[in-house]
């Protein structure tokens, strides 16, 4: 069979058989095999073959579920049919043996309880419904016929119901006023004589195969999932149908644009869908809940241990606490052995001695680790039943011990630096911040003797980071790069500088560095203070950063002692406990010189050019 080309793709796919369908798929998927998804000139036309073979797969599936759902059809009549035709020999056969003397029994020995009259107008009913079933018996034959005929012909199954001919029997014997006799079997949601839904499933329910048989608890859970996905659909229409039935199309829910109709067919679905599980009498709560409610014992966590300086400062054991080291020779002092003659100052005086320098042993230097530690104490219930509580303490209490420790070695290194003055700011913060540790770097290696390309290490706190970029945005001349905070770091690398940004403060910081206003506490009021209503917590105005040669401070590691859970007496009588432990550690200064470097900082981005730039306070 020819089928049109690709590019001639239709929208109606009526007039094409359902062989022709598979046929036409699988030759897109040949012509597709052709093309190559690494090369950018077949994206486009593989694109359209996956579009064509998903319209036509979708094809195919629809009317895989239509024919499914005319066979279902076909079956639910044919059984409702031959449960009808058994039902008159049934209720014969009941009323037969009422007739034996069952009911008369029954009514005589009512009637002596003094209730005949009520039971005899209920028998006066069983009676009527009786004759009834009776009087319908003939149509129901009739009805019988023309279904069979029509099944058998394999042609579509008229809507004519035994219910409609019963009906009609019934106001030929002139009941309308009697309701009829239900005697045919309806299993609950499918179709007769099956457990089944007579829901199928189309091909926009997520979560169901297309034509598979649905539930209520099926198409409650993927409406949900398709309300929020019909704007991902591909479709000209404003509404999609999740399902598809051959008992009545009219009462087939679907989703449309509208959020408010949506709403009340999703609501719809989860009351029938609790109806077919519970019944139509089952009990819904309503009111409060009174069930004791789910208790979460995580705790919502922010912090982390930060610990730059311990990590970029060599470590040496000191497993006796202390260390002893001789103090590096100067240089400068040693060059006083050093002399010139010339040839002039021998004429003078040939017998003038030359300069000599006496070296003696220089003075031993100690250095002592200090001991940090840390205790919790819990009670003993606590401890052991409140585990997820015990642990978040724990890790918090890390948390604090790595900041006193950092904090600790940053004093070290402050009280073995030369401090130098602040010249104050002249341009912006990244101008001042790169001109003032150039010249640092430029004299400390020309007063050490140094090569000009050895490197340097610049300590400082990682709020010039946020200073820099602030004054490169104010900057309309200056890039951002990929990286906007290692802007100055490369700046730096250039002169052999290497940047190390520390997180905490030292104690001796000031407010304008971000310290508090308690000494040796930020976070009273300073960078690290909380945040109270009113003016933002302003950035500092002035850098305290350490430049130093690597290797100039060591970290000593004295070890560290965790004896776990302790008690006591005391804490017994308490039912407390405690979780002890230290660690012995320190900053030695083992090399030459540091210098505390201090910056004026004014993120304006003023430059040399400018002729005016706002006034930092």
């Amino acid at each position: 069979m020819k089928f049109p080309l690709p590019e001639q793709f239709p929208t109606d796919f009526s007039a094409i058989q359902d062989a022709a369908l598979a046929s036409w798929r699988d030759q897109i998927r040949d012509l597709a095999g052709e093309l190559s998804v690494d090369n950018d000139e077949d994206l486009d036309q593989l694109e359209a073959y996956a579009g064509q073979i998903e319209a036509l797969e979708a094809e195919i599936g629809e009317r895989a579920a239509a024919a499914a759902a005319n066979d279902e059809r076909k079956a639910r009549i044919q059984g409702a049919l031959q449960a009808t035709t058994d039902t008159p020999q049934d209720t014969l056969a009941d009323d037969s043996e009422d007739e034996d003397g069952d009911d008369a029994d029954d009514s005589s020995s009512d009637d002596a309880d003094g209730n005949d009259d009520e039971d005899d107008a209920a028998s006066a009913s069983d009676a009527s419904d009786d004759e009834a079933a009776l009087s319908m018996d003939k149509a129901d034959n009739d009805a019988v016929d023309q279904l069979a005929d029509s099944i058998n012909d394999g042609t579509d199954v008229p809507e004519t119901t035994l219910q409609e001919n019963r009906t009609a029997s019934q106001r030929a014997a002139g009941m309308q006023n009697q309701a009829p006799a239900d005697r045919s079997v309806k299993p609950a949601g499918g179709p007769a004589g099956t457990n089944e839904s007579p829901m199928l499933a189309t091909k926009h329910l997520p979560g169901v195969d297309t034509g598979q048989h649905v539930t209520f608890e099926d198409l409650a859970k993927g409406a949900s999932e398709a309300h929020w996905n019909l704007s991902k659909i591909r479709s000209s229409e404003d509404s999609i149908s999740l399902v598809s039935s051959s008992i009545d199309d009219s009462n087939i829910p679907s989703l449309g644009q509208d959020q408010f109709e949506n709403f009340t067919t999703l609501t719809e679905i989860t009351r029938e869908a609790t109806e077919a599980h519970m019944g139509s009498n089952g009990m819904i709560a309503s009111g409060a809940p009174c069930m004791p409610t789910k208790v979460d014992y995580g705790f919502f966590r922010l912090s982390r241990a930060q610990r730059p300086v311990e990590q970029n400062l060599p470590r040496v054991a000191a497993p006796q606490a202390s260390i002893r080291f001789v103090a590096p020779p100067d240089w400068a002092y040693l060059s006083q052995g050093i002399s010139i003659k010339t040839c002039a100052d021998e004429a003078v005086d040939p017998y003038v001695n030359k300069s000599v320098v006496s070296v003696i042993c220089p003075a031993l230097r100690e250095c002592c680790v200090s001991s940090v530690s840390r205790i919790l104490q819990f009670n003993n219930l606590t401890f052991r039943a409140f585990k997820s509580f015990t642990a978040e303490a724990i890790y918090q209490l890390g948390v604090a011990f790595t900041e006193a420790k950092e904090i600790m070695y940053l004093d070290d290194i402050d009280a073995e630096s030369t401090a130098v003055t602040n010249p104050g700011a002249v341009y912006g913060a990244n101008r001042d911040l790169y001109s003032r540790i150039n010249a640092a770097a430029y004299g400390y290696r020309k007063r050490h003797r140094m090569s000009m390309d050895a490197p340097l290490t610049f300590m400082v706190n990682d709020i010039v980071q946020y200073l820099s970029l602030t004054d490169a945005f104010n900057d309309g001349r200056m890039s951002f790069g990929r990286d906007p905070h290692g802007a100055l770091r490369e700046a730096l690398s250039k002169i052999h500088v290497n940047i190390v940004f520390t997180y905490h403060l030292p104690t001796s910081a000031t407010q304008a560095q971000g310290g508090g206003t308690a000494p040796g506490n930020a976070a009273v009021d300073g960078i690290f203070g909380p945040q109270a209503a009113g003016a933002l917590n302003a950035l500092p105005t002035e850098v305290a950063g350490y430049l130093f040669a690597p290797g100039t401070f060591i970290r000593l590691d004295g070890g560290s002692l965790d004896l776990g859970l302790v008690r006591d007496s005391v804490l017994n009588v308490r039912n407390d406990l405690h979780l002890f432990a230290e660690q012995w550690t320190k900053v030695c200064k083992v090399g030459y010189e540091s210098v505390k470097l201090l910056v004026a900082t004014c993120p304006n981005g003023a430059g040399s050019g400018d002729l005016a730039a706002f006034n930092c306070p």
